[in-house]
């Protein structure tokens, strides 16, 4: 029992200073990637030099002992640390040899996730949606006075305004967006409406990233039904049950039909990517996605795909244009089975974590970004990939029950305590 104590004691005498250690690695590793967004980067910093090299491979070693250190922390019982321990023992084999690439920065990103549990959704959110805005506005402004280029795309319809292509700033706008939502909880002020309609404005009259308006507008619409039309209405559970069914296996549905599309891909006139128009202006993807496949075996870490246009150019400047821009595909063909079914499994893990605890409203942030990443390939990428953090952030049913009820006992020794005792005066 007295061990026991100890060991509670230690726990809660750590708790803070990783909590702290955990905002900090987050800050660095998402400014970084952020940064590496912008045209900052691409025309004034060399981020590949010994010296960046050597802090990023330093914080990535701190970050691997942090998430060692919250599984021991943080996590309760064997079975609470089975998820864990896996998918950090993946992303290590995952990053053997690994050089400061994307492939190193898929690491971090799982190690983040385990490192989350039990911390602060808001902090965490005002230090991704307050730093990735300090980003795109200064790159804005770096733009108008000429320190960084301004990219512009159909013949200057289309703006990336400092970031390196038009699609990359509206996932941008939208991943914060959904962040934002994260740290209202679902009870968003007019304000907050307001933004999101901005941003729509922004993204249809400037950027014309048709996906993250069309994901945008979801966002917008999926928050008015959560906070002012469904509370009125009484749902059964059938129709809950099969709101969660379809929301924990939303991922696994993008990719199968991201899979069947690409696969299926034909340049015929007939063909459903030339008879329905959305199709017909994304089919680029599909149909490099399908050649990626036909050239590139599948493999349990990745295969090395050298790629022509992966932003920071414009049209004229890019031949042989290359890129798998759909999530699924890329993560399948470049990182791996390996990979690609530990991304599976966590955001499915995601969706029914937030299922159990019932945060239906967060469920539908988690479809939207699943749908925009059938497109976009930011899925798991840490300065785009926010939603994927949340999991570890949310209390489990028991815990929250837990807090009520301590919640409760509290209140009631209070009211015990000023109760006022009746006054014996008159019978004296």
């Amino acid at each position: 029992m007295i061990l026991g104590d100890n060991v509670k004691n230690v726990k809660t005498a750590l708790s803070k200073p990783l909590a702290v250690i955990f905002y900090a690695l987050f800050a660095y590793f998402f400014n970084y990637h952020f940064m590496v967004s912008t045209m900052l980067f691409r025309t004034h910093l060399n981020i590949y030099n010994p010296t960046f090299v050597k802090i990023y491979d330093f914080l990535f070693y701190v970050l691997v002992g942090l998430a060692v250190a919250s599984v021991l922390v943080f996590y309760e019982g064997i079975r609470d640390r089975i998820y864990p321990i896996v998918v950090i023992a993946v992303v290590l084999l995952f990053n053997r040899g690994r050089e400061i690439t994307t492939l190193k920065a898929i690491s971090a990103f799982f190690l983040l996730v385990i490192a989350a549990k039990n911390k602060n959704i808001k902090i965490w959110g005002r230090i991704a949606f307050y730093c990735g805005w300090a980003w795109m506005i200064g790159s804005f402004i770096a733009t108008r006075v000429g320190f960084i280029p301004d990219l512009t795309y159909d013949n200057g319809a289309r703006h990336a305004f400092g970031i390196i292509y038009p699609t990359d700033l509206g996932c941008h706008i939208l991943t914060l967006s959904m962040v934002l939502c994260f740290i209202r909880n679902g009870k968003l002020k007019i304000y907050d409406y307001i933004y999101l309609a901005l941003m729509m404005a922004i993204n249809i009259l400037f950027i014309k990233a048709k996906v993250s308006f069309g994901c945008m507008f979801l966002l917008f619409c999926g928050s008015l039904y959560a906070q002012y039309i469904h509370p009125r209405r009484r749902l059964n559970q059938g129709v809950v049950q099969a709101y969660n069914a379809v929301c924990v296996l939303a991922f696994a549905f993008f990719a199968i039909l991201t899979f069947a599309l690409t696969l299926s891909y034909s340049p015929d006139s007939g063909s459903i990517f030339n008879k329905i128009g959305f199709l017909g202006s994304i089919k680029s993807r599909f149909r490099q996605g399908k050649e990626a496949f036909a050239t590139y075996p599948l493999s349990l870490w990745g295969t090395y795909i050298p790629e022509q246009g992966a932003g920071a150019k414009i049209e004229s400047e890019i031949t042989n244009y290359f890129f798998l821009d759909i999530s699924y595909v890329r993560i399948i063909l470049l990182n791996g089975i390996g990979i690609f079914s530990l991304m599976m499994i966590h955001y499915t893990k995601i969706q029914y974590h937030l299922a159990k605890n019932r945060k239906y409203y967060f469920m539908l942030i988690l479809v939207i970004f699943g749908l925009d990443c059938a497109i976009e390939h930011h899925i798991i990428e840490i300065a785009y990939g926010l939603p994927g953090f949340i999991m570890f952030m949310i209390p489990n049913e028991a815990e929250t029950e837990i807090a009520s009820e301590k919640c409760d006992v509290k209140v009631k020794k209070r009211k015990a305590e000023f109760k006022p005792v009746p006054s014996n005066s008159l019978s004296e």
